[in-house]
């Protein structure tokens, strides 16, 4: 176990000197961590890049639509100043119902709702009058 061969000394254990390596490490991760924001930078920039570049596009297609409905409108405008405003569109009419189809005229009250008794048609028991 232990050498009996002579005083007791303590062991002492030595820390070797890490200072270069750490320093050499520490280094390396900020070289590293530097590329990646380059390269995080880089593609942010053009992302934004791209982004500006769409949305003047949009802005440009957005003038470009209302230059053309201005101009459809303006010629929307000369057009009804030499042919004139459209006429007017008939207004609506009550349905023609049962009996005025005809056009007779009805005495009314009860004998107005009446279905009028034609040619009965042979084998049919209903007589409704076809109009």
């Amino acid at each position: 176990m232990c050498s009996g061969s002579g005083g007791s000394q303590r062991a002492v254990i030595r820390m070797p000197d890490t200072d270069t390596s750490d320093w050499r490490l520490d280094r390396q991760l900020a070289l590293m961590n530097s590329a990646q924001q380059r390269r995080t930078t880089k593609r942010q920039g053009e992302y934004d890049a791209a982004l500006l570049n769409q949305q003047a596009t949009l802005e440009r297609l957005n003038a470009a639509t209302m230059q053309r409905a201005k101009s459809t409108e303006a010629d929307a405008r000369r057009i009804t100043a030499l042919i004139g405003a459209p006429a007017p569109e008939p207004t609506a009419k009550a349905p023609v119902l049962a009996s005025n189809r005809t056009g007779k005229r009805r005495a009314p009250g009860r004998k107005q709702l009446r279905i009028e008794q034609g040619a009965a048609a042979a084998g049919t028991g209903l007589n409704i009058g076809a109009y």
